[in-house]
């Protein structure tokens, strides 16, 4: 779109209070040339939750195949409720449509919803309303139609103009194959933050299942992860690395050695995370809380998110920190 050139108004380019306007050379209409302009331009997803063809092919008719993140704002909507249970009745209770776009209407505004909206409005061609739900249903079903394969690419690709998307995120090459994502437009970025994170033995057990190895020190954790890494780069697809550890913890990190690493990692493997009765002095019982510190465990975390981040310098790769903003609970 040409940027024009500025010129001097003239008496018939002042605004209804005599004030002069900026006016500029081959200004598009509002609405028509502008809209026409933004939606040529091909876009790149750099941070994408998009689901597989597989579960596309899944796809429910139900006007809540929408919803994505906007539950988040439904559970806001409905205010305090049980902790883990959805704020509206079951799906096939006779109460849940009305419930469902009571919610609804107490959030359509944020972000997320307006993004619910407009997708029903410009996929399926109808608006997002209770009056709307069966037409929802049989819209979504149309969209993914008899090729599965085909509406996820035409609904990326074509109708949202996507020209990249990088899916978050991936710890293993399986989680790549070309039969989940379509190899021509969509990569990978590589994410480890339960590693960054480790808490517990429990976590290093978890690990040891999942690598096939044992580990006995941090420098089996560090060739564990960088194992993992080597497989999923040896794919192709990945494109950067990921930390997303401001969900937890401050991005203030230390430089621990790796004595104090190891320091943590023994105390981490000493210790059995639960509640454990002691004996006092005055004969009752006392209840601890048997666990490591978030203070105790800085010093390994630390070390493997430098150690993480070196890897990648040493790939060539960027390191993109996510830093969120509110964590969906469902």
């Amino acid at each position: 779109m040409p940027a024009g050139k500025l010129s001097s108004p003239t008496d018939g380019e002042r605004n209804s209070n005599g004030r002069s306007q900026i006016v500029t050379g081959d200004q598009p209409q509002a609405g028509t040339e502008i809209e026409q302009f933004v939606m040529q331009q091909t876009l790149f997803g750099a941070h994408s939750h998009i689901m597989t063809v597989p579960m596309w092919a899944e796809t429910g008719p139900h006007f809540r195949s929408l919803i994505g993140y906007a539950g988040s704002d439904l559970e806001c909507a409905a205010g305090p409720t049980v902790i883990g249970k959805w704020p509206v009745p079951t799906t096939n209770d006779e109460d849940y449509k009305e419930r469902y776009f009571e919610l609804w209407r107490a959030s359509r505004f944020t972000g997320y919803c307006r993004a619910t909206e407009l997708a029903c409005r410009d996929l399926l061609g109808v608006e997002y309303r209770e009056e709307n739900a069966e037409a929802i249903g049989q819209g979504i079903a149309r969209l993914v139609g008899d090729d599965p394969a085909a509406s996820y690419r035409e609904v990326l690709r074509g109708r949202a103009n996507i020209r990249w998307l990088i899916k978050d995120s991936v710890r293993s090459p399986e989680e790549t194959r070309d039969e989940l994502y379509p190899s021509d437009f969509v990569r990978f970025n590589y994410r480890d933050d339960e590693l960054l994170s480790i808490r517990s033995r429990a976590d290093v057990v978890r690990r040891e299942q999942w690598w096939g190895r044992s580990v006995h020190s941090v420098g089996d954790l560090v060739d564990g992860l960088n194992g993992s890494i080597s497989s999923c780069l040896e794919t192709g697809k990945i494109t950067c690395f990921k930390i997303g550890l401001p969900y937890e913890r401050s991005l203030a990190f230390t430089e621990p050695t790796l004595h104090e690493a190891e320091k943590a990692f023994s105390r981490l493997m000493n210790v059995t995370p639960g509640v454990t009765l002691e004996p006092s002095s005055a004969g009752a019982g006392v209840l601890r809380m048997s666990r490591c510190s978030a203070e105790e465990l800085r010093p390994l975390q630390d070390y493997l998110v430098h150690r993480y981040v070196r890897r990648a310098e040493a790939e060539g790769l960027p390191v993109q920190v996510h830093t969120g903003y509110l964590a969906c609970l469902l």
